[in-house]
């Protein structure tokens, strides 16, 4: 039996739409203006999201104890349909047209398929503010882009504060580029290589927690200026003056001229390379204030959660290569 929707008062419709599931308000949504305006009014609050993008995908994925695909857009240039939703951007309107489908396993819930003839910045901008109209944000975005340089999008997600890119290698230039839109990210995730070298003006710098999965020569370079607190470099290439780098990165956290605001640097160099560089420890604490660590006066185990790292890290001080650097003034230990 069909349910004459519109012609309940408003708070039935709302207690309705606060009822159904994301995706059925999402497609109650373009069925008409009269639908569209009553989702807006319900403000339906929806948890933390997960944007993904890929070179002609787009998906938006509900973030909770296990995440779920409500939206999923998919660039097909040759589309043909008799029925149509015309999304409205700015002055002009896309052809899209909408399915329900069933998840990948039996046990998925269903998600909301699109198909567009081309995925844009202007439909990624589009949908992004439809979306961000239609329902309010509890909690922060998350954004995971898959970064293509014949095709490069750059999407214009509200209150995203962590970002995670992989593709194909990564310029200085196109990095930069990319963190203009996002100027306040929390933690930025690169799995591909970086090729180029920061300035100390580079917003990279600025990001409090960053990750890199294949951090090259370039990792030791972003180390040595680095203004956040965690930072994690995989495959590192160690370079030949290594222990003085890392000595004078030492020195200037003992005299307060930087790193004030550093918790942890994780380093793991690059195995498969062939160059064999070993880090000689007694010339990176070389003339440093330095002593011996002592597991009576701390604790040999520090436990702590890290955005950055996704749970719990242990961080454990033992063996022959452990010392305690002494800060001037505050004379702390780390």
């Amino acid at each position: 039996m069909p349910l004459k929707f519109l012609s309940f008062p408003f708070l039935v419709q709302e207690n309705i739409l606060k009822n159904m599931e994301f995706v059925e308000v999402f497609i109650m949504s373009t069925l008409s203006e009269r639908t569209k305006r009553s989702a807006i009014l319900a403000r339906i609050e929806v948890p933390k999201l997960r944007h993904v993008v890929r070179e002609k995908e787009q998906s938006i994925m509900i973030r909770e104890e296990k995440s779920k695909t409500i939206i999923k857009i998919l660039e097909i240039p040759r589309l043909r349909f008799r029925r149509m939703w015309k999304m409205n951007i700015g002055n002009f309107e896309i052809p899209t047209k909408i399915s329900i489908k069933e998840g990948k396993k039996l046990s998925d819930p269903e998600y909301c398929l699109l198909k567009v003839t081309r995925i844009d910045e202007a439909f990624l901008a589009g949908f992004s503010l439809y979306f961000e109209t239609l329902f309010r944000l509890k909690e922060s975005t998350k954004l995971r882009m898959e970064f293509i340089k014949s095709a490069v999008k750059t999407p214009m997600f509200g209150n995203v504060n962590e970002v995670v890119l992989s593709g194909e290698t990564l310029t200085m230039d196109d990095l930069n580029s990319f963190l203009t839109h996002y100027p306040n990210l929390d933690v930025l995730r690169i799995k591909q290589a970086v090729n180029g070298k920061l300035n100390n003006k580079s917003r990279m710098v600025k990001v409090e927690n960053v990750w890199l999965s294949n951090a090259g020569q370039f990792g030791m370079n972003l180390l040595t200026k680095f203004t956040g607190q965690i930072i994690g470099l995989c495959k590192v290439d160690l370079v030949e003056s290594v222990e003085s780098n890392l000595n004078k990165i030492i020195r200037k956290w003992i005299n307060n001229e930087g790193y004030q605001n550093l918790v942890s640097v994780y380093a793991e160099k690059d195995f498969d390379s062939e160059r064999r560089i070993f880090i000689q420890t007694d010339q990176v604490f070389d003339q440093l204030p330095i002593k011996w660590f002592n597991p009576t006066e701390r604790q040999e185990h520090v436990v702590y959660t890290t955005k950055v790292f996704g749970g719990t890290l242990e961080i454990g001080f033992h063996g022959d290569s452990c010392y305690d650097v002494i800060r001037k003034k505050c004379l702390s230990n780390s």
